[in-house]
């Protein structure tokens, strides 16, 4: 339907040239999309085409922004790369602002990928821009429930399967980012594994066994192979799980204050955990057939 609500004009792109709009989308489905699946595509496509409640033009601009910040376009300096998508980024800060009143799920997703997108710029300032875009949506998560499971609480909600589903790849989208930007900056987690109980499960395969084809290549080019996002996914989250054990144990204050042969055996057990993820990565995840281009998405689970 995508297709079809594009060629109809349907589709809401926030004021933007549609074919500008649908390239930024597009750009972003076939990267940054893929390694946290912070976006439930099929919901988001369909709402933007009616107003619906997986999308807002707050998520919207924040895609713009990571697929213009990756592409170095839209500068507001030229010869700086640092401003490319500035505008969608001002539009963001705008946006986010406004929405601050409510916890929304939509305007979760727009600061997870706000995070991401500024994280990856590299500089002092973009860092703790990202730093605080992350713990106002774990904030919302919390306030949201996102990080309980509750499938485990009857009566407390009246969701649909498609909203299951988006909650946990919510949660699970920051719960990889909070642990790899943690890691990255020697601090401790914002979203600790024993607050949450949400399954590392998902149950649509949507864009596991669609072929994938890089930005930069023409179909014809590309070896045939999937795209495999979920199971990517999924052991992603794994392994963020014995990342954030790391985390708490040698990162923490209190956590470092162990005896050395305490620490020992947590370096053992760490080591024993991230052996056995090793060895439980499907075969397509490994990627060792010499005919096969890896995904970028599945490259960086190694």
């Amino acid at each position: 339907m995508e297709e079809v609500n594009f060629d109809e004009g349907k589709l809401d792109f926030d004021g933007l040239d549609p074919h500008l709009g649908q390239r930024l989308l597009d750009m972003h489905w076939k990267r940054q999309h893929h390694t946290y699946l912070v976006v439930y595509r099929p919901a988001f496509t369909r709402d933007m085409a009616c107003a619906g409640p997986y999308f807002s033009k707050t998520l919207l601009n924040a895609i713009y922004f990571g697929a213009a910040s990756l592409a170095g376009e839209f500068r507001k300096d030229p010869y700086d790369p640092q401003t490319a998508g500035w505008h969608f980024r001002e539009r963001v800060r705008v946006l986010v602002r406004d929405a601050m009143e409510k916890s929304d799920i939509t305007t979760i997703q727009a600061l997870l990928l706000m995070t991401d997108s500024m994280f990856a710029m590299g500089d002092r300032q973009s860092i703790d821009t990202a730093w605080l875009y992350a713990g106002y949506a774990v904030c919302m998560i919390k306030k949201l429930g996102l990080h309980i499971d509750v499938t485990k609480r009857p009566n407390v909600m009246n969701l649909k399967e498609e909203d299951l589903e988006i909650r946990r790849r919510v949660f699970w989208s920051a719960f990889v980012i909070d642990k790899l930007h943690s890691m990255y900056q020697g601090q401790a987690p914002l979203l600790p594994h024993s607050q949450c109980d949400v399954p590392i499960l998902f149950q649509d395969d949507y864009e596991e066994l669609e072929r994938w084809i890089p930005m930069t290549h023409e179909i014809s080019r590309c070896p045939g192979y999937r795209t495999r996002s979920v199971s990517t996914f999924t052991h992603l989250c794994k392994l963020a799980v014995i990342m954030n054990e790391i985390l708490e144990r040698f990162y923490d204050p209190k956590g470092a204050e162990h005896e050395a042969e305490a620490s020992d055996r947590a370096v053992t057990s760490i080591d024993k955990q991230l052996t056995d993820w090793a060895r439980q990565l499907p075969k397509h995840l490994k990627g060792r057939e010499p005919d096969w281009i890896l995904p970028s998405h599945v490259m960086s689970l190694g």
